[in-house]
């Protein structure tokens, strides 16, 4: 599993991210009233079955398919391009 952080911070400087929309923020359950953004240049890699994570893992919302889509199509240029770092979280 990949997963993109979230943040309320805007990106520097290099940084590859994506501003999520108000509306797409209520859908997944988010603050909707600070600017939020996903990072795309560095995801962290986790195997469900073995993660560490003892935090709730229930769903809290979700995004659209037009706004994950997006957000694959990011990832995978930025793959392409050799500009992806990935943490592994295990």
């Amino acid at each position: 599993m990949f997963i993109a952080p979230i943040t309320s911070k805007a990106p520097g400087p290099g940084r590859t991210a994506l501003e999520i929309p108000e509306t797409e923020a209520r859908r997944a359950k988010l603050d909707s009233d600070v600017p939020l953004w996903v990072v795309l240049d560095e995801l962290n890699a986790d195997v469900l079955e073995i993660s560490y994570t003892l935090e709730e893992r229930s769903p809290r919302g979700s995004l659209s398919p037009a706004f994950t889509d997006a957000i694959l199509r990011e990832v995978q240029r930025l793959r392409a391009i050799g500009g992806l770092k990935l943490s592994n979280r295990t």
